[in-house]
């Protein structure tokens, strides 16, 4: 057995949160989320009362895996350890008495205190259990892809007339067979449920509950955010659930239909419907103002190469073309908005290169083929910046695909049959192709023979 001996600096954060109630437990994920205290699954020694209980929790830390939590009377002390100098060494005492005294102030506008609270390091020891996290990073450039902030409008039937009801809602919409990733999502934010969506098949994550997108959701966009036309949409969210704080009799109903109306361009209302919306809120054609235009058209903020990960697992694709000449061609693919053209220079940064571009209908698409490119600067990048949904796998095959071909520019037979079975049935089954597997392969028998 070994222990972890801290030899770093200690940072206290004292919280003040009325969230913290029994049980205990599913209180701390939206305190360290509001806090910027984002997860991973530990098991942490809490002191509750001075009674020690080891618990499993969710979302504490993410590159502060040493840490400790007290909570007496609602505050919350959580210890961070800096651990750029931790070492271990072999647990030949296991009993200590150092005590600490430990006084910090820590101010934000919704948790103000200013206390000293005396700190027992043996009390206070922590069962580190390391598991893989997702970086926030990455799910923001997967919402940038698959992601968005919407919100409903339902008209309602009452004694008194029609009225109309706002349910504001973030949701990441995949295929069925990266559902995996969408329930990590779930776990990182700790709230919202995964759907599974029947006509299609796709699943789709989706937070919808008021309490949640303003104390879980928006403050994980404000710290790691989105751009263009989903930062836009995010703003106007942002803009609905402060306005639907305020009571039913105290709402401006007709400036929350004009925000919810403005967050998508390609929302499926049409004029006709956004006509009735406003009438049934007794504004006529002439009084209603256009919508809110997305004036966004640069980046303001870091764009991190975990968030172009999270890009590449929404809207790129790694595939292998078998031509009728018997290449075998790799390229990476990816796409976006027309209106996210600077996202291109970000993408050179780290790849040298991202081939041709074509603009077809609103989007952005552009394609890289260079095998050298793709090995000297894709492969690392990705290796570095992992992907999480069911394109992982694909690119592991595309990957095995370009080492072999750069390490065997011509192909003998049998590495050649080897890389059509491994291959040629991947992205959706290879559905695709323009011939059968079996047909391919005579191809290949005949040219050989």
């Amino acid at each position: 057995m070994k222990k972890t001996k801290y030899t770093g600096k200690i940072t206290n954060i004292k919280i003040f949160n009325s969230y913290i109630h029994s049980p205990l437990i599913f209180s701390f994920r939206k305190i360290m989320i509001n806090n910027g205290l984002v997860n991973t699954n530990y098991l942490l020694r809490i002191k509750w009362n001075n009674k020690i209980i080891i618990k499993s929790i969710e979302k504490i830390i993410i590159n502060r895996p040493y840490s400790t939590i007290n909570v007496t009377n609602n505050l919350l002390d959580i210890t961070n350890i800096n651990n750029n100098n931790i070492t271990n060494e072999n647990n030949n005492n296991t009993n200590t008495n150092n005590n600490t005294n430990t006084n910090t102030n820590t101010n934000t506008n919704t948790y103000n205190n200013n206390n000293n609270e005396n700190i027992n390091k043996n009390n206070n020891k922590v069962i580190n259990k390391k598991i893989n996290a997702l970086n926030p990073n990455y799910i923001s450039g997967l919402t940038q892809a698959d992601g968005s902030f919407s919100c409903g409008i339902t008209i309602i039937k009452t004694n008194k007339g029609k009225r109309l009801r706002f349910r504001p809602k973030f949701d990441i919409c995949l295929e069925k067979d990266s559902k995996k990733t969408l329930e990590d999502i779930k776990l990182f934010f700790g709230c919202g449920k995964v759907y599974e969506i029947k006509p299609d098949g796709s699943v789709s994550y989706v937070v919808s509950d008021k309490k949640d997108l303003k104390n879980v959701i928006i403050p994980h966009f404000l710290k790691f955010p989105v751009f263009f036309n989903k930062l836009h949409a995010f703003q106007l969210l942002v803009e609905i659930v402060n306005f639907m704080e305020y009571k039913h009799s105290a709402r401006d109903n007709v400036k929350l239909l004009r925000l919810a109306i403005s967050m998508n361009i390609g929302s499926r209302r049409t004029p006709e419907q956004i006509d009735n919306l406003y009438n049934i809120l007794n504004v006529s054609p002439d009084k209603i103002l256009p919508n809110i235009s997305d004036n966004i058209k640069s980046i303001t903020s870091e764009i991190t190469p975990s968030f172009l990960a999270g890009m590449i697992d929404g809207d790129g694709s790694f595939y292998i073309t078998f031509s009728g000449q018997l290449k075998l061609i790799p390229s990476m693919k990816q796409c976006y908005g027309k209106n996210c053209a600077l996202f291109e220079e970000y993408f050179k940064h780290y790849f040298g290169d991202i081939g041709q571009i074509e603009i077809k209908d609103n989007l952005r698409i552009w394609t890289l083929k260079k095998l050298d490119v793709l090995i000297n600067y894709v492969i690392p990048f990705m290796d570095s910046n992992p992907i999480h949904t069911e394109k992982k796998n694909h690119y592991m095959i595309w990957k095995k695909v370009c080492l072999t071909l750069k390490a065997e520019p011509h192909l003998s037979k049998t590495s050649f049959i080897k890389l059509v079975h491994l291959a040629y049935d991947m992205n959706k089954g290879g559905k695709r192709r323009k011939i059968t597997k079996d047909k391919y392969l005579e191809l290949i028998e005949k040219h050989y023979n």
